[in-house]
């Protein structure tokens, strides 16, 4: 297995985003007036060429914090090519405490969750890639 020094990213993985400083651009208007461009961090997704094999499973990457939960904003990431399409929260009983379909979130998603009572529950998010399911310990 490859990583790298900065985020980790495994040989496996398709793609890996990386940022690239663009800085010291000057430009020239129409007036022919000379004119500097501000430094800018530009996001650069490079294709690793590692086409998934047809028995791999193909799992976002979704990462929900903080867990515990102890405040009252739930922070759901997801990779850049990945959609949330829906958000459904079980208590351990199963019986659905918290849910959002029709959704097209990309990157982040915040979820308000002011009532909860301490104790696990299940969220489960669906995304383009699949449905994951995690445990969530709420602390009050």
């Amino acid at each position: 297995m490859i990583e790298d020094d900065i985020d980790g990213f495994k040989s496996i993985d398709k793609y890996l985003t990386t940022y690239v400083e663009i800085r010291k651009i000057l430009g020239t208007g129409s007036n022919g007036e000379r004119f500097n461009i501000p430094t800018n961090y530009s996001p650069i997704l490079i294709d690793l060429g590692n086409e998934p094999e047809a028995q791999d499973v193909i799992e976002p990457d979704v990462l929900i914090y903080p867990n515990p939960f102890v405040g009252n904003r739930l922070t759901i990431e997801v990779n850049p090519l990945t959609t949330i399409l829906s958000i459904e929260l079980l208590d351990m009983s199963g019986r659905p405490i918290y849910q959002e379909n029709g959704l097209q979130s990309r990157i982040k998603h915040y979820l308000q969750l002011y009532d909860l009572n301490p104790g696990i529950y299940l969220i489960s998010i669906e995304t383009t890639h699949g449905t994951i399911t995690q445990k969530l310990s709420v602390l009050r």
